[in-house]
């Protein structure tokens, strides 16, 4: 399965995607939106995992772009503490923050498994 990661953060874009990695993903990690949408395009994963930090209005535009075309697109958010009650991203999965990596992975195998 091929998930599309996007976090600003590089040491968490490397230790997710890695830990993706390792439980057999094909994890494609990128920086922002704009890179994101150029990868969303040309390799439709089946999950997108974005992480939102002060860009979050970007993020949601973006998002909201992917829903209007591809309305089954899978998205997880990868929330900052002060995002978790925005009813927003309570539409997709969300990630907590601080979760082991256990936690992390179960999150997502239960995203990908969503119709």
């Amino acid at each position: 399965m091929r998930i599309l990661l996007v976090d600003d953060n590089q040491r968490l874009r490397d230790t997710r995607a890695a830990m993706l990695s390792t439980h057999g993903y094909e994890v494609e990690a990128v920086r922002d939106t704009t890179e994101a949408c150029l990868r969303w395009h040309a390799n439709r994963p089946h999950l997108v995992l974005l992480a939102l930090s002060d860009t979050a209005d970007r993020a949601f535009i973006w998002c909201q772009g992917i829903r209007d075309s591809v309305p089954t697109q899978r998205i997880g958010f990868l929330l900052a503490h002060t995002q978790y009650l925005c009813p927003v991203f309570l539409e997709g999965g969300v990630i907590l923050p601080g979760e082991g990596p256990e936690d992390f992975l179960g999150r997502v195998q239960a995203i990908l498994r969503e119709v």
